[in-house]
């Protein structure tokens, strides 16, 4: 994915562009051959440059159900398959080996080899030579740039996941003698840690990571935008991911895609050959036993782009994974930590029900999480209970209230929590004054990172601000309720105590 979006109203959405390398007519139509012949691009769509890199667009109109690419076994790249081939495509030459590697990390190592040796990738040559040269992750700006982002969530996991990122590279590669150069530095690390990020998915229930070649090109539906098209996983037996409900069958299923990847490892290492670089990336005996698959889920017309749903996320989430933000987005969330506080004489109880109830930090802060049976809703009641209240927990986790004391002592809280945190970030700008900002920037500033923190900053500042007014708003409707019991039982001769 390339670029970002932001507007100035709820359905005009302006695209950000971010620095990016040009993507030539000529590097899109040779990845568009590879596609086609590699994993059955529709002859209706064209893996096309545009003003943020690559995209999938269509000729000629396409059918809902029209399978628009397919991508066997064999050209999946999992962690498993990633550390396999360490032992084959050269990194074992610099002295690197991943054993239990983070699936990231491992899949980046791999990337990381592939692109500087291609020859060692035979089969993914064409999409290699396609890779965007410079991603828009946060761990790739400057402190300069960061600093746009002010107090943001998104700042604190930039330079969290920078320190993670240099220790990871220390650790598994810097040390080695052998792994030396442009291909295996701090800043090519970090390029390839994005380009996982932002280009491979999870199947199913999040079982696996899999990083499947060319669909990556399909970028992501910014409302009002419809998604176009979505991921299946098919095994031999033609079972798709999306038509299994039990947990065990989508397991088997999902292992199917990744032991199809795994083969093909395998089959790569009878034939290594030379100094351990060159393989084919076939598998042997046609090996594959599950297919990723993309399909269209309404009809595309002409010139149209094929899109998907990344997920619901909040804009510190994309940006820091995907390099963009969006403006008004609907997902807007903040992290919350909430805990027992030191002098809670129940605060042990309290740790182990949460626990025992799969509650843990952080919890999502919205104005959704306020209504609804949210880990946020759950976690709040338990905490504020009193002896009596923790009695009757139960309630909190069936998403009703555990009595009217305890709903009034957990909006206090929240309320004492989002205050904070907005004072915390309005420390330099309000969001009036990010808003002022953003709708004067000059057109060649609105198309960089300055513009995409701005979006990002300001729609934090706006969620905390809508959490307290709702939290007002929930305070409001309980006094006037209170107030209109308080005057039928005063009607009625009922003295209330206070």
């Amino acid at each position: 994915m390339v670029g970002a979006w932001w507007g100035r109203g709820n359905s005009q959405f302006t695209p950000l562009v971010f620095r990016m390398a040009s993507t030539t007519q000529q590097t899109a139509a040779a990845v568009t051959a590879w596609a086609r012949d590699n994993i059955g691009l529709h002859s209706a769509l064209t893996i096309a440059p545009g003003r943020y890199g690559l995209h999938v667009e269509t000729n000629a109109g396409i059918r809902a159900g029209t399978t628009l690419l397919a991508i066997p076994g064999d050209l999946l790249i999992t962690s498993n398959s990633a550390r396999r081939a360490s032992k084959l495509l050269g990194v074992s030459t610099a002295g690197v080996e991943l054993v239990h590697e983070e699936a990231h990390v491992a899949m980046a190592v791999w990337l990381m080899n592939a692109t500087a040796h291609p020859e060692a990738a035979p089969r993914h040559a064409g999409w290699l030579a396609a890779l965007p040269k410079a991603f828009d992750c946060t761990i790739e700006w400057s402190e300069a740039e960061l600093a746009h982002l002010q107090a943001s969530h998104a700042r604190s996991r930039a330079n969290n996941l920078r320190r993670w990122a240099d220790a990871e590279h220390g650790r598994l590669i810097s040390k080695h003698a052998a792994a030396s150069g442009s291909a295996w530095s701090q800043e090519r690390f970090r390029w390839a840690l994005c380009a996982v990020w932002s280009r491979s998915f999870h199947l199913q229930q999040g079982s696996w990571r899999v990083l499947p070649p060319a669909a990556d090109f399909f970028n992501h539906a910014v409302a009002p935008s419809v998604p176009s098209a979505h991921l299946e996983v098919m095994t031999d037996e033609e079972t798709s991911l999306d038509e299994i409900d039990d947990d065990e069958s989508t397991r088997v299923a999902a292992e199917a895609a990744v032991r199809a990847a795994e083969a093909a490892s395998a089959a790569d290492e009878a034939r290594v050959a030379g100094d351990g670089r060159s393989i084919a990336s076939a598998a042997a005996g046609g090996g594959a036993t599950a297919t990723v698959r993309f399909v269209a889920i309404r009809d595309l017309g002409v010139a149209e782009h094929v899109e998907i749903d990344y997920g619901g996320r909040s804009n510190a989430e994309m940006l820091t994974t995907h390099g963009f933000a969006i403006y008004g987005n609907a997902h807007e969330s903040l992290p919350l930590s909430l805990a027992p506080t030191a002098g809670d004489p129940l605060g042990a109880i309290k740790a182990k029900i949460l626990a025992a109830g799969n509650l843990s930090v952080p919890f999502a802060l919205s104005v959704g999480a306020l209504h609804t049976d949210s880990d946020l809703l759950v976690a709040l009641r338990i905490l504020v209970s009193s002896a009596d209240e923790l009695k009757h927990y139960s309630r909190a986790f069936r998403g009703e209230p555990v009595s009217e004391r305890n709903e009034r002592r957990w909006r206090v809280v929240l309320r004492q929590h989002a205050d904070a945190l907005l004072r915390e970030r309005e420390a330099q700008t309000t969001a009036e004054e990010d808003a002022a900002l953003l709708a004067a920037l000059p057109l060649e500033q609105a198309s960089g990172r300055k513009a995409a923190a701005l979006v990002t900053r300001l729609g934090e500042k706006r969620l905390l601000a809508r959490v307290l007014a709702e939290l007002e708003k929930m305070r409001s409707a309980v006094s006037l309720v209170e107030q209109s019991e308080a005057r039928v039982t005063e009607r009625a001769g009922v003295v209330v105590p206070q």
